[in-house]
């Protein structure tokens, strides 16, 4: 720690243990003061399986190893600061912050929350730049001079499953516009989607269209 944690008076409305970790410091108090943890740590205390990958050591609340602490707590932005913001953090990006905080620590929607903080972090907004390479005058494709001698590909993914299928193949002619769908099941490899579109365009049961009224699949 770069810099001294205070930590803030507990709801005394609520019952709430004091517990330090090897620094010295109070984090017990925030846990117990969070609905949820407070439920968690009761099942413990009444002999009952704690949910999957939630255990107790030394009366310390963990998830897969981790300490778990409230949303809400106080420690989450002094934390934040000291795996983002510090001189050892180094203002990195979500992914490097996220990781770094994941190996010691877990609460109730983290990613999100890291998300979000570094997107507002100040320092960031204004000094940090683009690693990607500078873009140029984009070029126009040539058009096509025949029928299905260009075409492209893609996927929409993410669907709801209907008969087991929860992915779109989708080909397009750049000339017509004519379009080309087939529902796709995970896992599909470069092979199987080969084979799909050279089944397509052999005349097989698949359909060709103007536009995306109509979906059917081989």
């Amino acid at each position: 720690m770069t810099q001294v944690p205070v930590l803030a008076l507990p709801n005394f409305g609520k019952t709430f243990v004091v517990e330090t970790d090897a620094s010295g410091f109070g984090v017990g108090a925030e846990i117990d003061n969070d609905t949820e943890l407070a439920n968690l740590r009761r099942h413990v205390s009444a002999g009952q399986q704690l949910p999957a990958g939630y255990s107790m050591d030394n009366n310390r609340l963990l998830f897969k190893g981790r300490l778990v602490l409230n949303r809400n707590s106080t420690w989450v932005p002094k934390l934040f600061h000291e795996f983002h913001g510090s001189t050892l953090g180094g203002h990195s990006g979500v992914q490097k912050t996220y990781f770094r905080m994941a190996r010691e620590l877990f609460w109730i929607g983290m990613k999100g929350d890291i998300s979000k903080m570094v997107s507002q972090c100040d320092i960031c907004q204004r000094q940090k730049y683009s690693t990607m390479a500078p873009s140029r005058l984009l070029q126009p494709l040539e058009l096509p001079n025949k029928v299905w001698s260009e075409i492209t590909m893609d996927f929409i993914t993410g669907l709801p499953k209907s008969e087991g299928c929860s992915v779109i193949f989708v080909v397009v002619h750049r000339l017509s516009k004519y379009g080309h769908f087939v529902s796709l099941k995970h896992p599909y490899t470069a092979l199987t989607v080969a084979a799909i579109f050279l089944r397509g365009g052999g005349g097989s049961s698949f359909a060709w269209h103007s536009g995306i009224h109509c979906i059917r699949s081989g």
